[in-house]
């Protein structure tokens, strides 16, 4: 996944690079079907914290 090469990015950075991934991987082919992209971004304490 592009997005995660790029390291620690806001929700709204990776919505932005997953649309341009999209665009450029469909090119000038017409859309043939809505795209939905939903981000989530976590406020929780990680897991592994919680295990210690």
């Amino acid at each position: 996944m592009a997005a995660m090469r790029r390291g620690s990015l806001y929700t709204e950075n990776i919505s932005r690079i997953k649309r341009k991934d999209v665009s450029a991987y469909f090119g000038e082919a017409e859309q043939s079907d809505d795209i939905t992209m939903l981000g989530l971004k976590f406020f929780g304490v990680p897991l592994a914290e919680l295990n210690e």
